[in-house]
């Protein structure tokens, strides 16, 4: 009932205007957004529940593209210039997006699948781009940093900047996966349950697993229904 009403007003022009009230009120959710102009959220027809959106910065962008599930997720942006960008005909559920910085950018791509507990940390100017049709399981960790400096005492200067993180299309992760900065992983990729990514695998339809995680299988593909 909830998709019936948000698809009536958005496709209505004269009560289109009533949809951050529904999203309010029926949908739960909270919008908190301190200093700075430019931010903007739009959701589209997409059906936005019980979430948290916090930003606190200047210029930033998050939109939940149509026909779109976001429940119970949280948001928390602290920069300016940061973009997010969840694509159409997906279903997502207790996302937890953090982001620091400015110029950082999350991409999440068309009939994109997060079943719960997904943790991804942006900081400072990295980006995490996920193609179409990615599957993630519960209690995902996502980390474009390490959060803290590491510094080479000879010179005296840091060596462990932020990298980009990039999922190709069609990349399964398993239960309580961890990818970490700088990683790659090709397209039809399935990642086994537990395994930590820490560097990148080029060669598309491979099963990875392990702590580090390696190749165990090549030559495979998935599909969301069980046969």
């Amino acid at each position: 009932m909830r998709k019936k009403v948000i698809n009536f007003l958005y496709m209505n022009k004269r009560l289109k205007f009533l949809l951050p009230i529904f999203h309010f009120f029926i949908g739960k959710n909270r919008v908190k957004i301190k200093s700075g102009g430019g931010n903007k959220i739009t959701t589209k027809n997409a059906n936005i529940y019980k979430n948290i959106i916090n930003i606190e910065g200047e210029e930033n962008k998050v939109t939940i593209d149509s026909n779109t599930d976001l429940h119970n997720s949280c948001i928390t942006i602290s920069g300016n210039n940061n973009s997010i960008f969840i694509g159409k005909s997906s279903f997502v559920n207790g996302l937890n997006v953090i982001i620091q910085g400015d110029n950082n950018k999350l991409y999440l791509g068309n009939n994109f699948f997060i079943y719960d507990k997904t943790r991804i940390f942006l900081v400072d100017g990295s980006k995490f781009i996920a193609g179409d049709s990615c599957m993630f399981s519960d209690n995902i960790e996502i980390r474009t940093t390490d959060n803290h400096s590491i510094i080479d005492i000879s010179t005296e200067k840091r060596i462990n900047y932020e990298k980009d993180i990039t999922l190709n299309n069609k990349v399964w992760l398993g239960l309580g996966v961890t990818i970490l900065k700088g990683v790659e992983i090709a397209e039809g990729c399935i990642v086994g349950a537990q395994s930590v990514v820490t560097k990148s695998f080029t060669e598309k339809n491979t099963i990875i697993a392990g702590n580090p995680a390696k190749v165990i299988k090549s030559n495979c593909k998935w599909l969301m229904e069980r046969i």
